[in-house]
């Protein structure tokens, strides 16, 4: 079938898509009606949790497709593309805003390391 008017669609797709994606995400990886963020310990409702793009951030061209979209609560979504490359929402407006536990800032840490090193090998 095909769709009329795609040559400029936005690359998150239309609502249908976005919705199929978020069902997709919830049906595999929710569990007693709640979903954990793949970045930190928060477990979220299914109003709450936003898809994010990792490995690959939509600044390094990740893509909305099966194996680069990942469960993300809103704080780990805005703030871990400033941290990997430098041109998340949160660099706009100058500075993290939210403190996390000494633990779980040394897992980011080590996850963001992971991923620039990933990024680099990929892009190189």
């Amino acid at each position: 079938m095909s769709r009329r008017g795609t040559e400029h669609r936005n690359e998150t797709g239309n609502s249908y898509d976005r919705r199929r994606r978020r069902a997709r995400i919830w049906n595999a990886l929710s569990v007693d009606g709640q979903i954990k963020c793949h970045h930190c310990p928060q477990l979220m409702s299914k109003e709450e949790f936003q898809i994010d793009r990792f490995p690959l951030c939509g600044h390094n061209g990740g893509r909305y497709v099966i194996g680069n979209t990942v469960p993300s609560c809103a704080k780990c979504n805005r703030d871990r593309c400033t941290v990997v490359c430098g041109k998340g929402v949160a660099a706009k407006h100058g500075a993290l805003d939210y403190e996390r536990t000494l633990e779980q800032q040394k897992i980011f840490d080590a996850e963001c390391k992971a991923v620039r090193d990933e990024i680099k090998r990929v892009t190189a």
